[in-house]
């Protein structure tokens, strides 16, 4: 299951806080939300810290967005491992401030 929050739309950005799975039919969920958002914005920001799990589909999915409308952001030590191993970067947060580290 996947969950939700935009925190914020502008004409330049959404911030979406992702919590669950980035997996399996989660994946078709968040693709049509990302579609919605950019055609909104120019890009979208997505806090991972919530994130529990992505499968080959949801790297697949970051993937193809290009780091211009979408930026990663936070998420487990394991999570962004991953995601350097899969070639997607991954800033870290600033404990309990929400703000990037980078």
């Amino acid at each position: 299951m996947i969950r939700l929050d935009c925190e914020g739309v502008s004409d330049a950005q959404a911030t979406l806080r992702v919590a669950g799975r980035i997996a399996g039919n989660d994946v078709d969920i968040l693709a049509a939300q990302l579609h919605q958002w950019l055609a909104a914005c120019d890009r979208v920001e997505m806090d991972l810290d919530g994130v529990e799990q992505v499968d080959a589909s949801g790297l697949r999915l970051l993937h193809s967005y290009s780091s211009d409308h979408l930026t990663l952001r936070g998420g487990s030590a394991y999570l962004r491992a991953l995601m350097s191993h899969e070639g997607l970067l991954c800033a870290p947060l600033a404990p309990d401030s929400g703000k990037d580290l980078t």
